[in-house]
């Protein structure tokens, strides 16, 4: 596990949480208990976070400092604008390096995509299984994409520590991962059909009907709650994992090293 971790925990990037003797609450109520608890925040946080990435180039700091907020909202810690503001500074520069590969991935697995699936629908059996494998990537860009902010936000590590330890998520999260894809389609792909597609389809289609209702649900949606909604949503799912196979771990590893400490300052 010591590998597994990097060993690069950092405590001081952790609070003490909720106690474990307390009574625990089924995680389907507690999500929408924390979101409502927690709307007013949530919706400044998305507006600032809005703001913070018009730049394009700050997005990836401004996603770890979302990710740091609503990882504390799971774990029902505190968290407010000013912690929004100190995380972007403090992870500025990895999150940075985060979001430029990610961008770069992004392009080259679409581009795969897009070029296998050409091949395929020619009948070509070798843009088949190249189209296979660019979608297991795919799959495999996500599952990672859910984890690499928290764990940046969470401990200190290099960025080949961080890309390890998303790849080993993706795969021992894969259910949560796979959950989280399924609603993040559904609100997305709602978005979509009411929001994007009747806004943009009078660009390319002089004949499909102009809708300002639509233009205007689009743009609320994003302005109020969505990225903040998405960013609650895979946090919410994937803290239990990274709790499991790597905050518990280094907690217990930090106390037994107390312990020692302690036995040898007693002798």
């Amino acid at each position: 596990m010591g590998n597994f971790l990097g060993g690069m925990f950092d405590p001081t990037r952790e609070g003490p949480g909720v106690s474990k003797d307390g009574p625990q609450k089924k995680r389907f109520f507690l999500f929408f208990e924390i979101y409502f608890r927690k709307f007013t925040k949530i919706v400044l946080l998305n507006l600032i976070y809005v703001l913070v990435c018009l730049p394009i180039v700050t997005i990836g700091p401004a996603t770890a400092a979302m990710a740091y907020c609503m990882r504390n909202f799971t774990r029902e810690e505190h968290a407010d604008i000013s912690d929004f503001f100190d995380q972007f500074k403090k992870n500025f520069w990895q999150s940075l390096l985060v979001s430029i590969i990610q961008f770069v991935c992004f392009v080259v697995i679409g581009f795969g995509l897009f070029f296998y699936y050409s091949l395929m629908s020619q009948g070509n059996v070798f843009g088949f299984f190249g189209f296979c494998v660019a979608l297991m990537a795919a799959v495999l860009f996500v599952f990672m994409s859910y984890y690499i902010y928290m764990l940046i936000v969470t401990f200190k590590q290099t960025l080949r520590q961080l890309i390890k330890n998303s790849f080993l998520f993706a795969f021992l999260g894969l259910g949560r991962n796979i959950i989280t894809t399924i609603i993040l389609v559904l609100i997305y792909g709602w978005f979509a059909i009411y929001g994007v597609l009747p806004t943009i389809m009078p660009l390319f289609d002089p004949n499909f009907p102009a809708s300002l209702d639509a233009a205007s649900l689009a743009l609320a949606m994003y302005l109020v709650f969505l990225p903040s909604l998405t960013s609650l949503i895979v946090n919410f799912n994937i803290y239990p994992c990274v709790k499991k196979f790597m905050l518990d771990p280094a907690m217990a590893e930090i106390e037994k090293q107390r312990q020692e400490e302690e036995a040898i300052f007693e002798d």
